[in-house]
């Protein structure tokens, strides 16, 4: 018995396991290949979605930035308009200038409120709030030029409108630079 143990039994049971140690190694590199090589398709994929993402995020980011800055253009022309309204009652212009600036006045205030709306999917709410106020600024102030019933003189409303208006433009720009990453130049500063 002794025999058969160390001529059959032994070197059947060394054969049969460094025969399942050569299949277990190679198995382990076949499937560790096969995994490579999907990881590495599957890589290659995302990469491409990867990308395509960051495409389209910097074409949504410019456009972002193109029309916020037009938004402040137009905040710059609607300012540049109610200073004349402020400059015509200072002078006392005749009343047909007057109402001819106002008129332009309240046209471009028009105009900025649709652009406002048109690209409010492009602003945060905090944003299209802060743009808000600014347009009231502007509304409140010619209303209580016009009006006539301020206690303040001309000076002293154009003066505090654009202490007010200043202190505006900047929170909004600072804002608007949190969120775009871009500082946007107001002319009238």
């Amino acid at each position: 018995m002794n025999d058969f143990i160390s001529t059959y039994l032994i070197p059947a049971l060394v054969g049969a396991s460094s025969g399942g140690g050569i299949f277990v190694l190679l198995s382990n590199k076949w499937v560790s290949n096969w995994f490579d090589k999907d990881l590495k398709k599957y890589q290659n994929k995302l990469d491409i979605l990867k990308t395509k993402d960051e495409i389209k995020f910097n074409v949504l980011h410019h456009e972002m930035v193109t029309r916020i800055s037009k938004l402040f253009c137009a905040i710059s022309d609607e300012y540049k308009s109610i200073y004349e309204v402020y400059m015509a009652m200072f002078i006392q212009t005749p009343p047909e200038k007057r109402i001819k600036l106002l008129n332009i006045y309240y046209e471009k205030l028009r105009d900025l409120q649709s652009n406002l709306i048109e690209n409010s999917i492009f602003l945060t709410s905090k944003v299209e709030d802060k743009f808000n106020d600014i347009l009231t600024l502007f509304k409140t102030s010619v209303d209580e030029l016009t009006s006539g019933s301020s206690q303040k003189s001309v000076i002293e409303m154009k003066e505090s409108f654009e202490k007010e208006y200043i202190n505006r433009i900047h929170s909004l720009r600072d804002e608007v630079k949190d969120i775009i990453g871009v500082d946007i130049k107001v002319d009238n500063e």
